[in-house]
């Protein structure tokens, strides 16, 4: 009888512990400087995340990379030194621009259309009242580059294989859509921390 009331007792203490002290800090993320996945978090949560100043790229992600600058649209970014660069003219008036690896057949995929809506604007909401049918998960809101505002999430493509990670954003006069597939989100996150537009 003694080690049944011990017993209970230790479950009703931490039943008590848990919902004083655990339940507070469920659902809460912190985006940190060491935190190599800040921008896809594996949590359902919705905030708002300064690419340009709250997360920096990794020493070991940044001390591998080249630069890609495209002067007619004002912009730069860093990718990993194993990648290259390519631009294809689409004929829907899309500009895409291809990051890949050859050898380990990794691809970051970025749609560039140009938009003279003052209205437009990129936010989870938007996505999903636009595209109801299309696979979004795990939603948070992006500034890219300290000035374009959007949101970066977990999606499906079958051009991808699968999960994708992809970030969609706006500046004002470009929209941009980057895609990569969901296992190589970390290339692809530090590609957009990385992103700058000309002044």
């Amino acid at each position: 009888m003694i080690k049944i009331l011990t017993l209970f007792f230790i479950i009703a203490a931490a039943v008590i512990l848990w919902f004083f002290y655990g339940s507070k800090n469920e659902g809460k993320t912190t985006a940190g400087q060491g935190s190599s996945m800040a921008i896809f978090k594996e949590e359902k949560s919705e905030k708002t995340i300064s690419v340009s100043s709250v997360l920096a790229p990794s020493d070991s992600a940044s001390a591998q990379t080249k630069k890609y600058e495209n002067t007619q649209y004002g912009f730069s970014f860093n990718y990993p030194a194993g990648f290259t660069t390519s631009e294809f003219f689409e004929s829907d008036g899309k500009n895409a621009l291809i990051i890949q690896n050859k050898k380990t057949n990794q691809v970051i995929q970025i749609y560039i259309t140009s938009y003279d809506d003052p209205n437009f604007t990129v936010s989870a909401e938007q996505i999903r009242l636009d595209l109801p049918d299309m696979p979004f998960s795990n939603s948070a809101d992006v500034i890219v580059g300290s000035k374009a505002k959007g949101v970066a999430f977990f999606s499906e493509s079958e051009a991808f294989g699968g999960p994708t990670a992809e970030v969609w954003f706006a500046d004002g006069k470009l929209f941009f859509q980057a895609t990569a597939s969901a296992k190589n989100a970390k290339i692809l996150e530090e590609i957009i921390k990385s992103w700058k537009f000309q002044e």
